[in-house]
């Protein structure tokens, strides 16, 4: 069996990629790495695609810092070789932000995910006071509520924690949730429970935790 290389990419998310969904974005990064001429390790089969593994799937309309997958190669090359055939091909608004070989044998990062740190920018004024007094009724209550695609769950366990920040004048809001199989929380979600239109914000993914 020929020997191969696991590889693992964190990148950046802005402007109009975060209107590419999940798939999309997987199918983009199998155009970049095909067109990178990097040596690629193929799956097998009648139709075979690079190997590749995002971390987790970022919701549509969200920005990030920190995403991450992992893609495998058939020869090894230095990072630094990597990066640079990698970066000619995507787009201004994806950017990489490190690239490093990681031990084959390390487990799926879905599989080891356990949360999320989400930033909360609003494009409406809210005050310091008016977020607090929400979020305080919120945690508040021991249960809330939520019906996703028929299935009831409680978004109170899936907050790990959430705290206002104030930067010159600015307020922000921090989250920390789950991000486990089957129990993965939904910061627009939370939003709504707090009386806030997540269409009025901009969320932005800043840690992934494992």
């Amino acid at each position: 069996m020929n020997e191969t290389f696991r590889i693992r990419l964190e990148y950046s998310i802005s402007g109009m990629a975060r209107f590419t969904g999940h798939l999309d974005k997987q199918r983009l990064w199998e155009r970049t790495l095909r067109r990178s001429d990097l040596p690629l390790s193929y799956s097998q089969g009648y139709s075979p695609k690079a190997r590749l593994s995002l971390a987790s799937a970022l919701p549509l309309g969200y920005t990030s810092r920190c995403e991450a997958l992992d893609f495998w190669m058939s020869a090894d090359l230095p990072d630094n070789q990597i990066q640079q055939a990698l970066e000619f091909s995507l787009p201004s608004d994806i950017r990489l932000l490190k690239v490093e070989h990681v031990a084959k044998n390390l487990p799926a990062m879905q599989a080891i995910l356990l949360s999320s740190q989400y930033q909360i920018y609003f494009n409406k004024s809210i005050s310091q006071e008016s977020l607090q007094r929400k979020v305080d009724e919120l945690l508040n209550r021991e249960v809330i509520q939520r019906n996703r695609r028929g299935k009831v769950l409680n978004l109170r366990e899936q907050l790990e924690d959430i705290q206002i920040q104030c930067i010159d004048g600015q307020v922000y809001l921090f989250l920390q949730m789950s991000a486990r199989p089957g129990a993965t929380g939904r910061p627009d979600e939370l939003l709504e429970e707090l009386g806030i239109d997540p269409n009025t914000c901009l969320i932005e993914r800043i840690k992934l935790i494992y």
